[in-house]
């Protein structure tokens, strides 16, 4: 965060697109292919990663040459490569005949577009085993916050060790996957998410699950829970967990194993939210087995309030609604696809209600009412319950809306009539409160020091 106790700093966050804005720009960049593209995003788990214009582009280019689309990250920046080495080739820059950057087998493969996989690249010449080992200790040298990294010219020589060393950059120059600041004397991936693509690229091949190493216990986690918080205003939203700088990478890197339920166990062993996210991306098949293994491990570890830091619960239970709990069993009904949620049986009988000592007259007197047996949902209804309501078009189905009050409320008639009343009633209700007491409800999280000045 960037608040602390003496200064407070207003914060934004940046959406991504919406589904409106990003059928407008496949309709401006490929309007031949624009339906066939949005046919296959929409509603799909990848849809998100489109969301941004810089994978929303990339994407564009690779279905304008493939006619198909990409599964995810790193089919989309395999596509990418191939492209530019097959534009390279095309265009006859020396750099690329076949020799030892490309070798001729390399060269061929590019030329008919022969692959084994849609993570496949040539990689029996030079140039790009080197750009993933080049990438790879750019990533070591990086710390957490950094962005893109810069590393001086003759230290990239220095790290390719290959006799054609300068060849190799001006390759990935060329490749538009590297970018030379010839003032500065540097190099620098052309994007961060290309240097964590070729990063991923060796990690795949030699995985190392402690670079993503994550303390989550209470002891463990540096800095404390109570040291966070005493930096936070209190609108702050809490920060995660510490990151390694590794995480975006090893996502990639799991969707290249060759052995993706070696590479997930490994994994959640060092990372457990980490390993979830792995499991829940289109790109990455593992077994079922090993998916209820991740799935009750988040479960026990959202729940674990002796041992847990709470960040650490709250990043199991985010993952956990990434990769599915299986607590929500998913059906198809008649109108459309459905989250069953665990029930709780309420047993028929006498239920007191009401009170008469309150001082709301509406709460008052006193009394029973008698109940038939019923069933009720264990949890409050949780976001992937709500997105397929909206997914099979609730919003415009007539039949759930069937009250003149809903009907308004959807019109957005007197939506703010309920917060206007709560605002009436702690008004009424604080004004008889001392400043001292005001100010205990904010340091409880009930309301922020911006509400108890106004009250």
């Amino acid at each position: 965060s960037l608040s602390s106790k003496e200064l407070r700093v207003p914060q934004v966050q940046v959406q991504p697109m919406s589904a409106e804005q990003v059928q407008h720009f496949l309709a401006a960049y490929l309007p031949t292919q624009a339906d066939m593209i949005w046919k296959e995003l929409d509603g799909s788990p990848q849809f998100g990663i489109f969301q941004t214009p810089y994978f929303l582009k990339l994407l564009v280019d690779q279905v304008e040459a493939t006619s198909e689309v990409p599964a995810g990250r790193a089919s989309l920046f395999t596509g990418f490569v191939r492209q530019a080495l097959q534009r390279e080739i095309t265009g006859g820059h020396v750099l690329f005949l076949p020799d030892t950057l490309l070798t001729e087998r390399d060269h061929r493969r590019l030329v008919n577009n022969q692959w084994r996989n849609p993570f496949d690249l040539p990689e029996r010449g030079i140039l790009l085993p080197s750009l993933s080992k080049l990438a790879f200790n750019m990533q070591q040298d990086a710390n957490t916050d950094s962005g893109q990294i810069r590393l001086d010219y003759d230290d990239a020589c220095i790290i390719l060790a290959q006799d054609r060393d300068e060849d190799i950059l001006k390759a990935g120059v060329a490749l538009n996957v590297l970018d030379e600041d010839v003032t500065q004397q540097e190099i620098l991936f052309f994007h961060q998410l290309l240097q964590e693509f070729f990063a991923a690229r060796a990690l795949s091949q030699k995985p190392d699950p402690e670079l993503v190493r994550s303390p989550w216990q209470v002891h463990e986690v540096s800095p404390s829970l109570e040291e966070v918080m005493e930096t936070l205003a209190d609108s702050d939203p809490l920060p995660e967990l510490p990151q390694t700088g590794w995480e975006e990478t090893t996502l990639l890197a799991a969707a290249m194993s060759a052995a993706p339920d070696a590479f997930m166990r490994d994994l959640m062993r060092t990372n457990l939210p980490l390993a979830a996210r792995c499991t829940a991306a289109p790109e990455v098949t593992i077994s079922e087995a090993l998916k209820s293994e991740i799935q009750q491990a988040l479960i026990a570890r959202s729940q674990d309030f002796a041992n847990a830091d709470l960040r650490a619960r709250i990043a199991a239970g985010l993952a956990l609604g990434e990769v599915g709990d299986p607590r929500f069993e998913r059906h198809s009904g008649p109108h459309g696809d459905y989250l069953l949620p665990p029930m709780v049986d309420i047993p028929a009988g006498s239920y007191p209600m009401g009170t008469d000592d309150n001082q709301y007259d509406d709460e008052k007197p006193a009394h029973t009412v008698e109940l038939a047996a019923f069933q009720i949902g264990k949890f409050p209804v949780t976001n992937a319950e709500y997105a397929l309501f909206l997914a099979a078009g609730g919003y415009e189905d007539d039949q759930w809306w069937d009250t003149d009050e809903i009907l308004a409320w959807l019109r957005g008639e007197g939506s703010t009539d309920g917060q206007k009343e709560t605002f009436r009633e702690l008004w009424n209700t604080l004004q008889f409160w001392s400043d001292a007491d005001i100010r205990g409800l904010v340091s409880q999280n009930l309301i922020t020091s911006e509400q108890a000045d106004s009250y």
